[in-house]
């Protein structure tokens, strides 16, 4: 089946999810197209199979060029299989899934599109992400580095495309 695989990143990790999905689906002998929204403009071709979105959410809502993406294709998305990825830099850091799903809410709400199925990726900061401050005191000993690894649950990820993509073929 012809996936449209179709992301927007800020600080890189919805970039490496979508390129896992993508190997996910393509192992799975499906035809995926991963485009990043920022570089493209993007239409949705006739004969798309299934779209995925994967957007990050910072300060409690999607990067505005998504959200105006999802807008201009709500009708579209609403009769193609789809799904709704979300990279939640705040999970795993006191957010709780409630406040993600709120998060999609608000996006149904602006836009028109309720996505069929939707994953959120917990997202860690890196040492990179903790600003000079903070990663002056992990270096000292108070939760350095070694602590910020990439805490992502790439297993869950893996068995939500395992999912979602024996669902197109079965349905």
């Amino acid at each position: 089946m012809e996936i449209l695989l179709a992301y927007v990143t800020v600080e890189g990790l919805t970039r490496r999810v979508a390129a896992r999905i993508a190997e996910i689906a393509r192992e799975a002998g499906h035809l995926v197209h991963l485009v990043d929204i920022a570089d493209e403009t993007l239409t949705l071709a006739e004969g798309t199979g299934a779209v995925i979105l994967a957007a990050p959410v910072h300060g409690g809502a999607y990067p505005q060029r998504f959200e105006s993406l999802v807008r201009d294709w709500a009708d579209q998305l609403t009769y193609t299989r789809n799904a709704l990825v979300s990279v939640e830099p705040a999970l795993g850091r006191g957010r709780d899934r409630d406040a993600a799903e709120a998060c999609v809410a608000r996006l149904s709400a602006a836009t028109g599109w309720v996505p069929a199925h939707r994953h959120h990726v917990a997202e860690a900061p890196g040492p990179a992400d903790l600003g000079p401050a903070r990663r002056a005191l992990g270096w000292l000993g108070f939760g350095g580095p070694e602590q910020s690894a990439d805490p992502t649950d790439w297993a869950a990820l893996e068995r939500f495309t395992r999912g979602f993509l024996a669902e197109l073929v079965t349905t």
